[in-house]
């Protein structure tokens, strides 16, 4: 098995353990940080010039993806 193979093959291991506890406090709690994390990437959308525009995208993108395997609403990769 080749190092990028075995480490998606871990990576999806941790989501499913992670998805687990997916009604938790702790994983509650996560979920409200990652929101707010994603408001405040909107916010900073506004403000944004055009050169950095692709990066405040992918923020918010990658943030949503590791929001979806907390909450347990993606069994996809959090990698974009």
């Amino acid at each position: 098995m080749d190092a990028q193979t075995l480490l998606q093959a871990k990576l999806q291991t941790e989501c499913a353990i992670l998805r687990s506890y997916s009604q938790s406090e702790c994983s509650k709690t996560m979920l409200k940080i990652l929101d707010m994390l994603i408001e405040s990437y909107k916010l900073d959308l506004i403000h944004v010039k055009p050169d950095g525009l692709v990066a405040v995208q992918s923020a918010i993108q990658q943030t949503i993806a590791i929001r979806n395997v907390v909450a347990d609403e993606s069994k996809d990769s959090p990698k974009i």
